[in-house]
This record gives structure tokens, sequence and C-alpha cells, in this order.
């Protein structure tokens, strides 16, 4: 059951029509309902907790926190499936479900198994398998039940062979998934190889990859997509974006031929376009950007907090268009403009896309030389807990953070924080060339009289490390060439050409 914290980060993300309907279902005034005046301060979001537990004790002495929290959280569930109800596939089966069971039970059988098929044709038609395979068994139990009124043995076989088809496609589905759900997991928490072993082991991956998909037996939209992702995410990892983007468009004409089976729910397109994108960015494809930047800005979901996310993306890919084609002044103008509509009313977004953006933020304002602004950003990706934060983001983190320190001139500081960072890479099995060579080009820098020469060894470090195919991708994260090359040439590195 969720706590009063639970209860007023659930209250703080509803939309304004959420909290229209959900006042409209269950209305009450000031001082009526204990859980209603516990609505009404946890809406207004800056009163304590302790704050609200001492005014609602004032005001019922003899009511329970407790309950009324617990009885606030049902009706606020209840209000949300209820406003969701209608607005995608699975909500409507689910509904269904419950209307299917009441009707059996109260013996109006035939409207009962003619709900059953309409069920089992929407979840067919959508490629809703688990529901079909639910609702197909529960047909038949209710069948068994009724001692199989109007069915003969061949109907009957008719059924169970359905059952049997779709069964053996959602294991294969399943074991697919189970594959593309491991490699996306090394992706977020690993980030591109970056040796010969974990290439390995990718390749591994591939190859059962690779049988299973020759098991399938039954194309559908789901098992074609969970393929062409898959191949995309490793082609990403593997460091041929090219290979990667040509498979990501091949997944975007697929989901753009079959609109109806996700445009109820199109959270699946929103990160494949995302991912389109990111590809594009990194290979310095920037013509292409706009069109699938427009794809995704025309998308209209239903739900208040994809709607977001939506709009999240759109932001953290037009700041990353502006800032690669030079145009610092639209990046900032962007940024500052997302921090408004964003931050400072913080709105949720997932943690690992919210510390891509603030990471993204960080590099725009670090290139203004905004050095203050920058590391609070920074510190923001750090204090994202390890758990939801990729293993290449972190150590961006870590790396921009100490090149802001120095930046700044806090030279003691940085003498603590290379070792913390040095320390703490090694024990995490991170520690890659690109930080070895960044760690070893500071360490010169507090240590050397003539600092030029720190800087010609971190410049020459860099351009070796352009062509190591598990490096350089890093590199497209943050201009480490551009900035070092700027101290040497003793000009802004936003305006240095390489």
């Amino acid at each position: 059951m969720a706590n009063l914290d639970n209860l007023a980060t659930l209250i703080r993300t509803l939309s304004k029509s959420e909290k229209r309907y959900f006042k409209w279902s269950y209305p009450w005034e000031p001082g009526d309902k204990v859980y209603g005046d516990l609505y009404d301060m946890l809406e207004k979001g800056q009163i304590p907790i302790q704050e609200i537990k001492t005014k609602l004790k004032k005001i019922y002495p003899d009511a329970l926190l407790e309950p009324a929290s617990k009885h606030l959280y049902k009706m606020l569930m209840r209000s949300l499936r209820n406003y969701e109800a209608d607005k995608s596939v699975e909500n409507k089966l689910i509904t269904l479900l419950g209307d299917v069971r009441i009707l059996f039970s109260k013996g109006i059988f035939e409207l009962c198994f003619s709900e059953i098929e309409k069920a089992k044709t929407l979840a067919y038609r959508h490629e809703k398998f688990g529901y079909f395979l639910l609702f197909a068994r529960l047909e038949l139990q209710y069948l068994t039940n009724l001692e199989f009124p109007d069915t003969d043995e061949t109907a009957l076989l008719q059924k169970q062979d359905k059952i049997n088809d779709l069964l053996y496609h959602e294991l294969f589905i399943n074991r697919h998934a189970s594959l593309y759900e491991l490699l996306t997991y090394r992706y977020y928490k690993q980030g591109n190889v970056r040796s010969d072993k974990e290439t390995a082991r990718l390749n591994d991956l591939l190859l059962d990859e690779s049988q299973v998909n020759a098991t399938n037996k039954y194309s559908s939209f789901e098992s074609d997509k969970l393929h062409l992702h898959f191949q995309s995410t490793y082609f990403l990892m593997t460091g041929s974006p090219e290979m990667s983007l040509q498979i990501s468009k091949e997944l975007n004409k697929l989901f753009q031929e079959n609109s109806g089976l996700w445009s109820d729910s199109p959270v699946y397109y929103i990160y494949l376009l995302h991912g389109i994108l990111t590809n594009l960015y990194f290979m310095k494809q920037y013509a292409d950007i706009p069109y699938f930047l427009n794809e995704l800005e025309q998308l209209k979901p239903t739900a208040n907090s994809l709607l977001l996310l939506k709009q999240h993306l759109v932001y953290f890919h037009q700041i990353g268009l502006s800032s690669a084609q030079g145009k610092h002044k639209e990046a900032v103008a962007a940024a500052r403009e997302y921090e408004e509509n964003f931050l400072a009313k913080k709105i949720l977004i997932p943690p690992n896309t919210q510390a891509a953006m603030y990471f993204r933020l960080a590099v725009v304002y670090f290139g203004v030389k905004e050095y203050s602004k920058s590391l609070h950003l920074v510190n923001e990706v750090l204090n994202t807990s390890g758990s939801f934060i990729s293993s290449q983001l972190y150590v961006l983190g870590r790396l921009l953070h100490l090149l802001i320190h120095m930046e700044l001139h806090n030279e003691d500081y940085l003498h603590y924080e290379i070792k913390s960072v040095e320390r703490k890479l090694k024990k995490n099995k991170k520690l890659f060339t690109l930080e070895k060579i960044t760690l070893q080009f500071l360490k010169k820098w507090l240590n050397m009289q003539d600092r030029t020469k720190a800087l010609q060894y971190y410049a020459n470090a860099l351009a070796e490390l352009e062509e190591n195919d598990y490096e350089n991708q890093l590199l497209h994260q943050f201009p480490f060439r551009r900035w070092v090359q700027g101290h040497l040439q003793k000009t802004p590195f936003l305006e240095v050409k390489i």
C-alpha cells in the first residue's frame, strides 16, 4: 500500500483532466472528509508531510490517518482506471474480462459467450495474443461447466488447435523477447562494447537470436518488431551505427504499416524514433534528423505521461541538433525553455532518460562557459540512483565533472577527486582507454610546470582514440578533442574546427 510520499507523487503527476475526473467522481467539501482534505493538502505540494499529519489531527481528532490514506489511494487508482478505460485496446479487454465473469455468474450465458467472441476478435485483430488465450481458455472452461451447449467435436478441436498455435507463438515471442531484454540490459548498463571479450559475449547472443528466429512458424508484428529491434541494437552496440540505422528505418516502416496495432499506446514507437534520432546524431547525418523529429512531434499520445515523455525527447534532440550544427544560441535558448517547462515544474521523466538530458544540458552550458550551471547539472546525473542510470552516462558524467573543476581552477579538489574516480572505475571494471587518458592528462596538468605539454599529450591521445571503434562512440557525447584544441589554440572551443 502506498505511503504518504507515494500518494504525494501520484497526485503530483495527475493531469488537469485526471484531477477534474477524480473530483467529479468523488465530490467533497473542505472539512467534510478526511481523505478529501488529505488530497487537497497533498495536491498543493508545498506542505511537509509532518505538517499535514498535524493539521489533519486538529481537524479530525478521532480519525486515523493510515486508513484515510489507504482509502484515498484506492479511490485514486479506481478513478484512473475508469478514466483510462476506453483509451487502449488492453483496457477495453480488461473491462470485457470483468464483464464476462459477471455475466456468467449471473447466468446470462448467451451474452457472456457473445462478449467472449467480441473480446477474442478484438485481441486477435490487435495481436494481443495473451489476452486471446485468456478469453479462449475461459470460453472452454465455461463450455465445460455448461456441458458443451451447441458445440460439436470438430468445433471443440478447432478451438483447442487455435489455442495451441497461439501458445506456441507466444512461447516463441517470449524466448525472442528474453534475448532482446538481455541485449538491451547490457546496452543500458554497459553501453557500447569496448573490448573483444564483450563483443564475443554479444556474438553468443546473436547466435541464440538467429536460432530462435529460425523456429518461428507464425509471422506477426510483434515477432518482426523484436527481430529488427534486436538486430538494430546489436549493431549499435558493436560500433556499426550505419547498419543499426538501416535496420531501424526498416523497423520504422514496419510501425508505419501497422499503426493500428500500437497507436493507442505509442510508447514503443516513441523510443524507436528516439533511437533513430540518436543514431543520426552520432553519425552526423543532421539533414535526416528533422524528418524523424517531425514524426516524433506529430504523435499524440492520450496518456499524459507519454505526452510529457514525447515533449521531453523533442527538446532533447532539438538541443542536440542545434549544438551539433554550431547554433549555440539556439541550443542555449532551447535549454532554458526546457528548464522552465520541465525542471522548474519538477515533471517526472524516467531516470536514465532524464539523466541523459541533464548531461546534454551540462554540455551546452559548459560550451558557453557557464561552469557553475554545468556543474549543477552534472551533479544531478551523478546523484541519480546507480540502478537507474547507464554505466556509460555515469562515466561521462564523472569525466565532465573533472573537466568543470579544472576550468574552475579547483585544483585542490581535483587531486582528491581524480583518485576517487580512478578507484571507483577500477572497482567496477570500467577503466577503459578514454577514462585512463583523461585521468592521466589531469594528473599531468596538475603536476607539470609546462601545462601545454599536458594538453598536447591529451590531444594526441584523443586523436588516436578516434581510430578505435570500441572507444570513439563516447567521443560523440562530449567534444573532448575540440575542447583540448581550444585550450591549445587559446580559442573558445566552440569555434574550433576539427
